[in-house]
């Protein structure tokens, strides 16, 4: 019970925290972009701005599977909203979240990203909210 009323406080907040974990998590963005370049540099000789959409998609869930299980896990995802927050010591921080928030913004990426229920993002499912309504796979 207690999670519920917890969670009903949150819910404005954490819609706004899925809201910028999405895009944080989308690599079409020009910052995305521009730090995905910085992240492969050495590692790939192909510009993000020469990359397809789904190129840019494969090497950004690439760069955020620490553990190489081709699945990004909670832990993952938490990794990726700090990497990107804290970046670089010229930008300015990103935004704090104390646990119960980020376990409320994991949870909600986990429930609307997760459709096999495994608890963890794969390639399909992480790219699945990026692509346009008509080429969706059911």
């Amino acid at each position: 019970m207690w999670k519920i009323l917890l969670t009903g406080c949150f819910l404005p907040f954490i819609a706004e925290c899925l809201e910028s974990a999405q895009q944080q998590m989308d690599p079409s963005t020009d910052f995305n972009k521009a730090h995905l370049e910085e992240d492969l540099e050495g590692v790939i000789d192909k510009k993000p701005e020469d990359m397809d959409t789904k190129e840019l998609q494969f090497h950004y869930f690439r760069q955020h599977d620490y553990d190489g299980d081709e699945k990004l896990d909670g832990n993952e995802i938490v990794m990726s909203i700090f990497h990107h927050s804290h970046s670089s010591s010229e930008e300015p921080a990103g935004p704090s979240y104390t646990d119960d928030q980020l376990i409320a913004i994991v949870d909600e990426v986990l429930k609307y990203q997760d459709k096999n229920g495994d608890g963890k993002i794969d390639f399909q499912e992480y790219i699945t909210p990026y692509q346009p309504e008509d080429s969706k796979q059911v």
